[in-house]
């Protein structure tokens, strides 16, 4: 059940983008009004007490905390901080997506353009083989993810499909596999990866998809549940045990991946849409 705790000031209002991520003690939050980045900080979610501009640019995208520094994702780039306060950039083209997983950053972006970092602010170019067909290496990459000794980024292929790229040593990406759906997000958990994302050219119409088998990321990806409403971003969080599906004026949860039960007390006003889940003891 979910109850109303804060709301954050005009800076979150319109629609604007919300992304959200902590580093143990509190959470952080990004968001952009009028073209500004401003930052938001609270130890326990409900009281934020400080608004800040960061001084980065572009519209942010993503937000990661690991191994002691911020990165974040805009259109305008990659940025890190060590206090979630001073901000430096780093990478200057369109980023989507930026995770830590297996042990580096990983940054996904525009026009094929892939990047993983030890430290958040060193990055190196990946590569994609010529095992790929050339009309997938300039692809836009939306999101990564990765399970059982294989990462995988998503991308639009068309306007209802996806071209997922498959890589086993994390540098290189050479193996291709295609779902019938637009997947935007990717989590891994319990032995499977989970996508949220259009389903149609109808974009009224979303999908939950979950991949039965994390063993063989090659196969077929197979649709479990189909909501009402759009969702945007999809996360297994480990303390929970959970995936978390947010989008329209919706909310998901899931302990198998499969299975998916609608969260209540949301707010289902016309203008409500949740961006991002994040958790923290």
């Amino acid at each position: 059940m979910w109850i109303n705790a804060t709301v954050l000031s005009g800076l979150v209002n319109n629609g604007e983008r919300v992304i959200i991520t902590n580093d143990g003690n509190k959470f952080v939050i990004l968001t952009i009004y009028n073209g500004i980045i401003y930052s938001f900080y609270s130890e326990n979610g409900i009281n934020w007490t400080s608004v800040t501009p960061t001084g980065m640019i572009g519209y942010p995208t993503s937000l990661e905390y690991k191994q002691g520094i911020f990165v974040a994702s805009s259109t305008d780039g990659l940025f890190y901080s060590y206090d979630g306060v001073n901000w430096k950039r780093t990478i200057t083209i369109t980023i989507n997506k930026v995770k830590y997983l297996n042990g580096r950053f990983i940054a996904v972006g525009y026009s094929g353009k892939s990047y993983y970092s030890f430290d958040g602010i060193n990055w190196t170019a990946m590569t994609i083989t010529s095992t790929v067909p050339e009309s997938y290496k300039t692809l836009n990459y939306i999101d990564v993810e990765y399970g059982n000794n294989s990462f995988i980024m998503t991308a639009k292929s068309s306007a209802d499909s996806s071209v997922l790229l498959i890589s086993y040593d994390f540098i290189t990406w050479s193996k291709a596999t295609f779902p019938s759906h637009y997947i935007t997000s990717l989590a891994c958990g319990k032995g499977k990866f989970v996508g949220v994302g259009d389903g149609a050219i109808d974009a009224s119409s979303y999908t939950v998809i979950s991949y039965q088998n994390e063993v063989d990321v090659e196969s077929i990806w197979n649709m479990v549940y189909n909501p009402t409403k759009s969702l945007l971003q999809v996360k297994y969080i480990v303390e929970l045990g959970k995936f978390i599906a947010v989008g329209d004026k919706s909310a998901y949860y899931s302990i198998d991946g499969v299975s998916w039960t609608a969260m209540t007390g949301l707010n289902a006003d016309a203008y409500t849409l949740y961006w991002e889940s994040s958790y923290k003891e």
